[in-house]
Order: C-alpha cells, then sequence, then structure tokens
C-alpha cells in the first residue's frame, strides 16, 4: 500500500484532505435555463454571468417580474370551476453576501423606475384633485350657512363620489405592515405586489411591530378577488377584490424561523410559497459586461408586461392532458414511501398544482409573442420549475423521505391491503418474508416507525 493510501485511511487523512460524508438531505436540484421564454432566460444568463451568482436567481426575480405585472391581471382557466389568478409568492434564499441585492437592482429597476416616471406626473393630478375637493367642501359649507338644503345634499353626494387620485404604488418594497398593504390595495385596484430583497417582511410578520400581524391580506391575496376588510383608526378599509404577489429573497436564518413558525405554517401562509435555496457559485467570476441587446430586449418586455390588460387565458388540449399527469404524479410522488414522502403532510402540496398553473401563466405572458392558448411546451417547463421547487423544499426540510427503507415498505404494504384493522402478528409474519426485514426486530421496528403518519 503507498504511503497516500495508507494516510487516506485514516481519519486525519481524511479530515486534511478535507472529505465530508455526504449530506443527508437531498441535493437540491440545479436550474435549467430551458425553462424560461428566450428574453427571461437571456438576461437571466446574462446577469449570473455579470455578478457570479448561480442564473437560478436572476431567474426567479424575473419570474417574481412577470408576476407582479399579471398580478390582478391574468387568470388561467382550466376547468368551468378551477381557475387560478396568475400570481406567485416566490422566496430564494441566499446568505448575506451572495449578491441578491444586485441582481435585485438589475431585475426589478424597470418596474420602478417606470413607476417613478408615472407618479411624477400623478403629482399634478393628485393636487388639482385636492383643490376641487376644496372648492365642493367650500360650497357645501356655505350652501349650510344658507341653510340651502337641496344644495347641501347635492354637493354633498358629489363629495362621497369624489374619486381622489392616489400615487401608483403596484409595485413596493420594503417593511409594510398588513394594514398599508390594504391601504395600497384600495388605491391601486385591489392588485399590489410586494417586492423584498432583504426578508424585511418576514421579520415583520414574526412580530416586529404588533405582537400578532394580522395575515389576512397574504392570505387572501394570494387566493386572487377575495375581499379584505381590516378595521383602522382612520377608519375601515374594504378592498373587493384582492391580488396579491410577493419576490422575497431572504437569508437562511430568517426563512428557518419562518418555517417552523406555528401561526404562519398553520394558516397556510408557508405552503403559498413556492421556495428555493440555490448553492452560491464557488469558483471566481470574473464579471461579464450585460449585453446590450440582451437589456433592451428585456425593458421591452417589462414595459409590455406593465401594460397587460386584465385577460383570461386557458389550456390547449394537449396543455390540459400534460397537467393532468402532472397532478396524479404529484398524488402518488408525495405518498409517505415514495420519492416526496417528506411532504406527505404539507399543504403546500395541495396547493402545488394550482401553483404550476400560475406559473404557466407567468411563463407564457414572458413569451415574445403569447399565443391565445397556453401550449403543451409552456406546461412542460412550469412543471419542470414546480419540480424543482419541490427539490428545494426536500433540500431545506432536511430529507427526500422521513422514513427508513424498511418502514417505508411495511407502511406500503399496510395500505396496499385496503382493511380498516390487521393483527400485528400476521404482518409482522408476511414482513418477514421480505429481504428487508431478515434480521431480527426489523418488522416491529418498521411498524413503529409509521405510526405517526397513520393516526
Amino acid at each position: 500500500m503507498s504511503e497516500y493510501e495508507t494516510l487516506v485511511d485514516t481519519p486525519e487523512g481524511r479530515e486534511l484532505l478535507g472529505w465530508k460524508p455526504l449530506p443527508a438531505a437531498p441535493v437540491a436540484p440545479a436550474f435549467e435555463t430551458a425553462w424560461l421564454p428566450r428574453t427571461l432566460r437571456e438576461m437571466a444568463e446574462a446577469v449570473a454571468e455579470n455578478i457570479g451568482v448561480p442564473v437560478d436567481m436572476p431567474a426567479l426575480v424575473g419570474l417574481g417580474v412577470g408576476s407582479a405585472c399579471t398580478c390582478g391581471r391574468v387568470i388561467v382557466h382550466y376547468t368551468h370551476d378551477w381557475e387560478e389568478a396568475a400570481q406567485l409568492y416566490i422566496m430564494c434564499v441566499m446568505e448575506s453576501g451572495q449578491g441578491k441585492s444586485p441582481v435585485f437592482r438589475k431585475m426589478v429597476s424597470p418596474l420602478l423606475k417606470r413607476q417613478s416616471e408615472e407618479n411624477r406626473g400623478q403629482i399634478v393630478a393628485i393636487e388639482q384633485a385636492k383643490a376641487s375637493l376644496d372648492v365642493l367642501q367650500a360650497r357645501r359649507t356655505a350652501a349650510v350657512k344658507k341653510k340651502d338644503n337641496d344644495e347641501a345634499r347635492q354637493v354633498a353626494a358629489d363629495i362621497a363620489a369624489f374619486q381622489m387620485p392616489h400615487m401608483i404604488n403596484r409595485f413596493n418594497t420594503g417593511n409594510i405592515t398588513p394594514e398599508r398593504l390594504a391601504e395600497l390595495m384600495q388605491e391601486n385596484s385591489g392588485s399590489v405586489a410586494l417586492l423584498d430583497d432583504e426578508g424585511e417582511m418576514l421579520d415583520m410578520l414574526e412580530g416586529r411591530y404588533q405582537d400578532i400581524p394580522d395575515l389576512g391580506p397574504y392570505l387572501k391575496g394570494y387566493n386572487g378577488n377575495d375581499p379584505i376588510q381590516m378595521e383602522r383608526r382612520s377608519g375601515c378599509v374594504r378592498v373587493e377584490n384582492a391580488n396579491l404577489s410577493i419576490l422575497i429573497l431572504t437569508q437562511t436564518v430568517a426563512v428557518e424561523k419562518t418555517l417552523t413558525n406555528p401561526r404562519m405554517t398553520g394558516k397556510g401562509f408557508v405552503a403559498r410559497f413556492l421556495i428555493a435555496a440555490p448553492d452560491a457559485v464557488q469558483e471566481f467570476v470574473e464579471g461579464k459586461p450585460l449585453p446590450a441587446g440582451v437589456v433592451s430586449a428585456y425593458h421591452s418586455s417589462v414595459m409590455r408586461l406593465w401594460s397587460m390588460p386584465t385577460c383570461t387565458v386557458s389550456l390547449s388540449s394537449e396543455a390540459a392532458d400534460l397537467f393532468l399527469a402532472w397532478r396524479k404524479e404529484v398524488f402518488d410522488r408525495r405518498k409517505p414511501w415514495e420519492s416526496w414522502g417528506a411532504l406527505y403532510t404539507d399543504p403546500h402540496m395541495d396547493k402545488l398544482p394550482g401553483a404550476t398553473l400560475r406559473l404557466a401563466g407567468v411563463l407564457h405572458f414572458w413569451q415574445d409573442r403569447p399565443e391565445e392558448e397556453i401550449y403543451w411546451s409552456t406546461m412542460r417547463n412550469a412543471i419542470a420549475l414546480a419540480r424543482y421547487f419541490v427539490g428545494h423544499r426536500l433540500h431545506l426540510m432536511g430529507g427526500a423521505n422521513g422514513l427508513t427503507p424498511p418502514a417505508a415498505d411495511a407502511l406500503k404494504y399496510l395500505i396496499d391491503q385496503k382493511r380498516a384493522s390487521q393483527k400485528e402478528r400476521e404482518v409482522k409474519q408476511a414482513l418477514i418474508k421480505r429481504a428487508l426485514f431478515r434480521a431480527d426486530g426489523t418488522a416491529a421496528a418498521a411498524l413503529e416507525e409509521p405510526l405517526p403518519l397513520l393516526r
């Protein structure tokens, strides 16, 4: 045996060489830019090479940008009783210093810049409206002094019907409380996007300002077109058709607190999120300049999405068939003994098919020339993205399956019997005939392990 072989065969040698045990959790899947429409794909790849980050991050931010624009404007129709609002809750988890803010600026800045430009003109309209309202209030005061009841009542009706313009706040960054969020929805025809590159929203919902922040606007805003009513000191805030899109870039420490928060998990807040934790780029990257043509095409597409009209888009027959097969795959693979068994009780899996329809809607309108229907190729890419998010959810949870192989096999055997009750002795006798259960005590231990799942 050589000196090298002797060294690597010792604990000291393995430590010196930096060998580590294989991770128990499944490896987070890689992101394939082929899933994206051309303009978004080229921009995501260019930004990743420019900053030196995994391509997942700009791609996910780009999906968030598309969702922000389609929020409240696009409905994906599947059947007569199943439609999904094309708005997503996306969370990208990266550590501090790994490029979140630079990526966010390059991908989101066209939206925020356009909104700022629109608001410069809105300032004049708001001041003019304030002047008109002051005139109406002065007329009402004069009519009351004259005891002119008809005039006072007419002016009072005009004041009640007066529509005060507001600053455009469709796209919002920073820390926004649930109460302020409801006001923003009310001021922006019900539809708002939250774009957060620091995870501030999670800290706020953990109780930074309030002991128990109201999750209502976030839960109903995801559903699409649900009414919201919140009481404030200044009066009641009512939103008839609440729609919300969320993009969060945050750190592991913040997402771990959120994933283990009983209220945020129990109420379904966490279940609404598509979560990914891309691996940081490990090697040195000499940043490449952003190609002017790629940036120009991306900006043009974002402006087209900004002006998205209200519409409903359906699936082609081929896309519908593919989606039906996907629903069956989700149902089968989340069984406790299958590869997604760790998500068996995770309510996110109940929402995953609907989230896939939403992904398909966002991908559809990211295309340069969207067709009248969502075609099978777009649905195929939406399903690939959904699998990607499932893989990352499993990675964050720490395991592809919560059961050992014997326990998974035992659980499958019990369920396959389709009997309300079974004698333990008979089950053990059946199991010990299988190769997995030959060792003493294996069958008994395997039957104990899945009991929490059966209760």
